[in-house]
């Protein structure tokens, strides 16, 4: 997601991205946490958490799988979880998705175009 919002930076005729990261684990993300753990990635990346139930009524809505295995001795444990990235418009709409298999330069030429032919619905 950086380098993709880095690409998208260096076209001056586009407005900038705002890029979002949302945990799927609000038991050890906090919001101090999350903070810290952003500014790892992108200066503008945005770090998201809330209540277990908050954070899983945003997982249902976006259809994000997510599953805490079982603790270790020093209770530590791995959290299993869909990777994906959503693109959403100015308007809080929903644009497309790119899992995976996308690569930095394919997701680019995506947003860029959903850029271009963005339309406003709202006032």
């Amino acid at each position: 997601m950086s380098n993709v919002v880095n690409i998208l930076d260096q076209d001056q005729n586009l407005p900038p991205v705002q890029p979002i990261f949302i945990t799927v684990d609000p038991e050890r993300d906090d919001a101090e946490s999350m903070a810290k753990y952003v500014k790892e990635f992108h200066p503008r990346l945005l770090g998201l958490t809330g209540t277990p139930e908050e954070v899983k009524k945003v997982g249902k809505a976006y259809r994000v799988y997510y599953s805490a295995g079982p603790k270790d001795d020093d209770n530590d444990y791995i959290v299993d979880h869909t990777i994906i990235i959503y693109l959403l418009n100015p308007d809080g709409l929903f644009l497309d998705y790119y899992n995976r298999s996308k690569t930095d330069v394919e997701i680019v030429e995506s947003i860029r175009k959903h850029m271009q032919n963005y339309i406003k619905l709202f006032s």
